[in-house]
Formats: structure tokens, C-alpha cells, sequence
């Protein structure tokens, strides 16, 4: 050990730091050379999960500079980049949005207003730091996986638009977003631009309506792979982000609710004008609660990128809400998934190619697109595996969605537990004047 050269060291440690930050941290307390030796490869697979180790993280990067300071026989380099990135504000059984079951578990004004202040003080605290961390890790982040939990409803504490284009990323490749922005997407209020002015164009615009936006510099010219899970805009990521990331060809929208529906359906047309689905979907003929799809003219602004860039789109729907026989199917969103679900079920099976990919919605005891799920899927990418970017070929289509089993609604009235009402019947009800 003692006779190898530096480089051969510093290889060795280059490849051994590409898990979650372990063994960097391990390499660090070994001893003053094994510290310095390995100080620029620490960082390169860092996981931060939780506010504590965010803001941690983010007070270290704040006592850092930028020039290096000798040795005998090592260099030590402040200056320590992040190639694979995963964060999120919370972990394990946490990782799911709580704040407006507590806000309506609490009992007096003043325990909502508890609420209110104690998770937006998380939100601010954790954008903050965010916005720090992603600031240092810019220039030589690859991989990004960003899951917030309750970040995006905050009204003081969220990441904007203007904090993706004011940034430069210019080597981020693979990025998955959960959460965590201005719902509305807009620019960051003390920002020169206007949101409320933003030009951003409708679906179905009229013919001769104004499509235009001003010429944005790409700020993440080689980012290829986008995975964007609910909650969040996927209209207007899609079409916001276009212009800074001309190269996408990866797209995944997980966790489709029920008003995704229209976006699934403007898809399906895009997809048809290409030549990927047909623009009709016999199989579903008399199994729709709305109107059967049709694909229409691309009036519009698409969503998709060109279709000499796109190569693989991923749609996933959430999990199904509870049954219209506990509670009303238009407002629980049920008839909506059910249609979003069977809808894109039949585009795969119809699909010609491997552009178009339906992912089954996930376990219904589960939380969706989760916490680890999306952290498995970053550690495959890092080793270059498919991570969340699965093949049509692996998916089962025809796998039976799991619905709300009885245990799921105990204060049903027994009366309804054992009653499944037949679609032609509910359409009847539907349709009656």
C-alpha cells in the first residue's frame, strides 16, 4: 500500500465511492492520507435524506473555498464534485405528503395554524438548503433524483421555475422530480420575469392563436432522461422545460391522477399523429365512462419532444380510488382513472415499436412511485443499469390492478360491502336526464 503511486490510489477510490456516501465517509477516518488521497472522489454518490443532514450538508458546503492547500505529498481538494445526487426531505415510513391530514386531524384553529407554521418552516428550511446543494453540485452533477414530500403546497418555501433556468446543469443526463416546485411553476417572485405574464401555450389553442416564447439558453443542454412523478405540473414542466433541454428523449410521467386524464389524452393524440398508437382504440369499445378516444389534429403545442429525439415514453397511472359504491366515482376521480388505465393499456397493446410503454399503476397498499423505489431505481442507473426506464417487453399489461379490498373501507355500510355494481348500469345512471 505504502509503495503504490497516488494515482493508483486515487483510481482505486474513484471507483469505490459510487454508493450513497458510506464509503467516502469511511475513506475520510482512515487516516490523513487516505483523507486527502480520496477527498475529490467523497462526494462523487452522496444520498441526503431528511432536513437534518440538508442543512447539515449545506452549512458544510458554506465553510468550503475554492483554492486547495498543499501537502508534502498530496494536494487537498475543497473543490469536490458530485456526480450522482439523491435527495429527499424525508425517508422511510415519512415519506409521503401528511400535512393536510393533520391539518384536518387537528381539532382547534390554533392547532391548524401549528400545522400550517410547522411544516412550512420545514418547506422553507428545506428549499434552502436545497437551493444551496444544488448550487454547489451543478457543474458535475449526471444523475439528480429529487423526492419532496409536502415541499409544493408550501406558500413560502418551494423551488421555482426560475431556480431550474437560472442555473446551469450542463452535464445532468438522468433527473426525476417529485414534488417540491411552485405548483404553477412559476418564476421566483424577486426575479425580473412576470409569471403571471408568462406566454404558455393551451392545449387546442384556435387556429392562428399566439404560440410563441421567448428564446431561453438551455441550462441542461445534455439532459436525456426526465421522470416527473405527481405532484406536479407534467403540462407545464413538459412545455416549460423544452427549451432548456433540447435533448430529451426519455420521458416518464408516474403517478397520473385523475385530471391527468386530458394530458393522457392529448398524448394519445401526439402519439397517433406519429404513427406509434393507431388514432383509434377498438378494444375499447362500450368500456369507457366518457367518451371513447379518438386522436384529434395536433392543434396544439406538443408535449412530446420531436419524433426524431423521442425514444421511449413511460406512463404510469396512480392507484385506483376507492370504489364508486363507497364513495362517488366523479368526485374520488375513480370513472377517470378507470378510463385513464384501460385507455393506456390498450395503446400499448396496439403499440407498433418500443416508443410507448405502460406501466401498471403500483400496489395498492403501497404509497405509488415511493421513496425507495425511486432510490433502487437511482443506484441502477448509477451502475448502469435501466433503473425506472423499463421496456416495453417487461411489462405485463394485462396484470390485474389492484382495487380497494374490504379491509379498506371498515365504516362502509355492510349492506354495500358485497355489491359491485356492473358498468352498464352505472353508465345508465350516469347518462339518465
Amino acid at each position: 500500500m505504502n509503495n503504490c503511486p497516488l494515482e493508483i490510489h486515487a483510481y482505486i477510490f474513484e471507483l469505490a465511492c459510487t454508493d450513497d456516501g458510506r464509503t467516502g465517509r469511511a475513506l475520510s477516518a482512515v487516516n490523513r492520507y487516505i483523507r486527502h488521497a480520496s477527498a475529490p472522489y467523497q462526494w462523487q454518490s452522496l444520498v441526503i435524506y431528511d432536513l437534518a443532514q440538508a442543512k447539515g450538508f449545506a452549512a458544510l458546503l458554506n465553510t468550503l473555498h475554492d483554492a486547495g492547500t498543499s501537502t508534502d505529498t498530496v494536494t487537498i481538494h475543497t473543490r469536490r464534485l458530485i456526480s450522482h445526487l439523491f435527495v429527499s426531505n424525508r425517508t422511510g415510513a415519512s415519506a409521503r405528503d401528511i400535512r393536510l391530514s393533520q391539518w384536518h386531524a387537528a381539532r382547534t384553529a390554533e392547532e391548524r395554524q401549528f400545522t400550517h407554521r410547522r411544516f412550512d418552516l420545514e418547506a422553507e428550511e428545506w428549499t434552502a438548503a436545497i437551493r444551496r446543494i444544488l448550487a454547489y453540485a451543478a457543474d458535475s452533477v449526471r444523475t439528480l433524483t429529487m423526492m419532496c414530500y409536502d415541499i409544493h403546497i408550501s406558500p413560502s418555501g418551494r423551488l421555482f421555475f426560475s431556480d431550474l433556468k437560472g442555473t446551469n446543469f450542463p452535464r445532468l443526463e438522468d433527473l426525476t422530480i417529485r414534488g417540491g416546485f411552485d405548483v404553477k411553476l412559476r418564476d421566483h417572485p424577486n426575479t425580473d420575469s412576470e409569471p403571471d405574464t408568462l406566454v404558455v401555450s393551451q392545449p387546442y389553442a384556435e387556429t392562428g392563436a399566439s404560440t410563441s416564447r421567448p428564446v431561453e439558453t438551455p441550462t441542461l443542454p445534455s439532459l436525456h432522461r426526465l421522470h416527473l412523478i405527481c405532484p406536479i405540473s407534467f403540462e407545464l414542466f413538459l412545455q416549460r422545460l423544452r427549451p432548456l433541454a433540447p435533448k430529451i428523449s426519455y420521458i416518464r410521467l408516474s403517478e397520473l391522477a385523475a385530471f391527468d386524464l386530458d394530458l393522457c389524452r392529448l398524448l394519445f393524440s401526439e402519439l397517433a399523429e406519429r404513427q406509434i398508437v393507431p388514432g383509434r382504440l377498438p378494444g375499447l369499445q362500450g368500456h369507457q365512462w366518457s367518451a371513447e378516444p379518438i386522436a384529434q389534429p395536433v392543434d396544439w403545442e406538443p408535449y412530446l419532444p420531436p419524433s426524431e429525439i423521442l425514444e421511449r415514453i413511460l406512463l404510469q397511472p396512480s392507484q385506483f380510488p376507492v370504489r364508486p359504491e363507497s364513495q362517488c366515482g366523479c368526485c374520488t376521480g375513480y370513472y377517470k382513472v378507470d378510463d385513464m388505465i384501460r385507455m393506456l393499456r390498450e395503446m400499448a397493446r396496439e403499440s407498433s415499436g418500443a416508443t410507448f410503454v405502460y406501466v401498471p399503476p403500483g400496489r395498492r397498499t403501497g404509497t405509488g412511485y415511493a421513496h425507495d423505489e425511486a432510490k433502487r431505481d437511482w443506484e441502477s442507473r448509477i451502475d448502469g443499469g435501466a433503473g425506472c426506464w423499463r421496456e416495453k417487453k417487461d411489462v405485463d399489461i394485462d396484470k390485474p390492478v389492484e382495487r380497494d379490498t374490504e379491509e379498506d373501507h371498515t365504516q362502509s355500510h355492510s349492506s354495500h360491502r358485497s355489491w359491485r355494481p356492473r358498468r352498464s348500469i352505472l353508465q345508465y345512471m350516469m347518462d339518465s336526464p
